[in-house]
């Protein structure tokens, strides 16, 4: 087993070997483990992202060393469980394994077109954020959490794909039957190829990376379009409190204090404008979100925009020569 090389058939890259494959990977490590360590699991699903390759990626904490995978371990059975029974949903299998009625094992790896209740929990932005996206896209959402957006967009008929910072958010993705993997926007996004996903998705994630602009170009060269939201800390609520009560703004959207949020670079609506005018992408049909949800008017001035959208929604895509 140590002297199985996989890479050794394709010029020592790792990702050439799972060129064009079709199967989905669920990849699950254990803090634990010395013999097959996590950054040997990182590695292969890293070879997979560059491949394009549906894959889910999990790291489960626990002290029961190498073994861990054949003792009771909850969560690795949970992950593993939803794996299975949405991998074998998107061939045609119901919950008793059996071929559902209509299916055939040939049809595209995503989940059946139906449109979700909008009385649901779904956030304002995430309705907006669906309604952009076309049905039948490849989606790749950078900051996914707990894979709400993800489960809108795959009820929508469209292959959503995902990366999440936090263990936790990873692991209960993953036990939902998403395809994430565990990665940081700032490091880990130089990992997907070119042009890997009809849209990239940014939501409510810019402030907490490290290199905004250079999360931006990358979401910008992953996908053919990138749809970004954001907190508009230019919101007049968020003035005010500056102004008259002279302390960091929190609102119901940022709630965390100054010395516990992951926030580390706020921006305006304005700010973001300028800065897709500075990198040369074409934004189109952006929408501010007031207080209440609703979108400011289309036709007013963007000062207006910056003055009273408590969250800005902006569709980009690289600005092509000679357009």
């Amino acid at each position: 087993m140590d002297y199985f090389d996989i890479a050794a058939d394709h010029d020592g890259v790792l990702a050439q070997a799972f060129r064009g494959i079709k199967t989905r990977f669920c990849v699950v490590s254990f803090t634990c483990d010395w013999l097959f360590p996590t950054a040997e699991s990182r590695a292969l699903v890293h070879a997979l992202n560059a491949s394009s390759a549906r894959v889910s990626f999990a790291e489960i904490e626990t002290d029961r060393g190498h073994d861990a995978f054949l003792l009771d371990v909850p969560e690795f059975f949970d992950i593993s469980r939803a794996f299975l029974q949405s991998a074998g949903k998107a061939r045609g299998l119901g919950s008793d394994g059996r071929l559902e009625h209509g299916a055939f094992r040939n049809r595209p790896c995503r989940s059946p077109a139906s449109t979700p209740h909008r009385t649901g929990n779904f956030r304002t932005d995430h309705l907006l954020v669906a309604e952009m996206v076309e049905r039948g896209s490849s989606v790749l959402d950078v900051g996914c959490g707990d894979g709400d957006l993800l489960q809108l967009l795959e009820s929508r008929g469209i292959d959503g794909r995902g990366i999440e910072l936090s263990r936790e958010g990873v692991n209960r993705c993953v036990a939902k039957g998403l395809a994430v993997v565990q990665g940081d926007a700032d490091t880990d996004l130089v990992n997907y190829p070119d042009d890997a996903f009809d849209y990239v998705i940014l939501s409510q994630t810019l402030q907490a990376t490290r290199q905004p602009k250079a999360v931006l170009e990358n979401l910008l060269r992953i996908g053919q379009r990138a749809i970004v939201s954001f907190p508009n800390f230019g919101f007049w609520k968020m003035r005010l409190q500056l102004l008259v009560g002279g302390h960091m703004p929190r609102t119901e959207n940022l709630p965390a204090t100054w010395y516990d949020t992951p926030n580390i670079h706020f921006c305006t609506i304005k700010d973001f404008v300028q800065l897709c005018d500075e990198i040369n992408v074409k934004m189109e049909r952006a929408v501010a979100l007031d207080l209440y949800g609703r979108p400011v008017p289309l036709n007013l001035p963007w000062w207006v925009w910056n003055m009273f959208g408590e969250q800005g929604v902006f569709p980009a895509e690289p600005r092509r020569q000679g357009k």
